[in-house]
């Protein structure tokens, strides 16, 4: 006979799923004794790829790791929002290699240690968007003076020599006289 109606309230809860971000590797960066490369991790500026975020979120990098002593193991570096990590490198003889700073914003600089040639430790970087991580590396290729410019005949274009030519440019006994 008659329908009953009573009055409720429903709750719905839309839950936004997110898509974790994509860290590309980067390198191999190529790096020249006594001479600081950088780059972006993230954008992937200075010869890297770019990071990226399903969501568009914004990325950061949260921490890197990488052996510093030499000892195969890798220590962690944390990046705080906004801020830096610097690890100091050495190899197993106790050499120094360089430092390694990366910013929060992906932003890094490797200097070498001054007359420092060989390998660099590779690098493994966190970037959040968030919520959710993704790693990927960072690789340099060795420091070599072979990667450094070289002059020779094929490179340093026409050379001109003005000290002692011979004959000479402007003779002594030749004078002009204008009026």
């Amino acid at each position: 006979e008659g329908a009953v109606s009573i009055p409720a309230d429903l709750l719905i809860t839309i839950k936004q799923t997110n898509n974790p971000p994509v860290a590309v590797s980067d390198g191999p960066i190529l790096t020249k004794p006594d001479s600081p490369v950088s780059g972006n991790v993230i954008t992937g500026s200075g010869g890297g790829k770019a990071d990226l975020d399903p969501d568009q979120d914004r990325l950061t990098v949260t921490q890197f790791q990488v052996d510093t002593n030499g000892d195969g193991k890798m220590e962690t570096i944390v990046v705080l929002p906004g801020g830096e990590g610097v690890a100091v490198l050495f190899n197993a003889a106790n050499q120094s290699i360089g430092s390694l700073t990366m910013k929060s914003d992906g932003f890094f600089i490797f200097s070498p240690a001054f007359a420092y040639e060989g390998p660099v430790p590779i690098v493994t970087y966190t970037v959040s968007d968030g919520i959710a991580l993704s790693f990927a590396n960072l690789y340099f290729s060795p420091v070599d003076a072979e990667n450094s410019p070289t002059v020779n005949d094929e490179n340093i274009g026409p050379l001109i020599i003005l000290s002692n030519p011979t004959p000479p440019l402007f003779p002594e006994n030749q004078v002009n006289h204008y009026s």
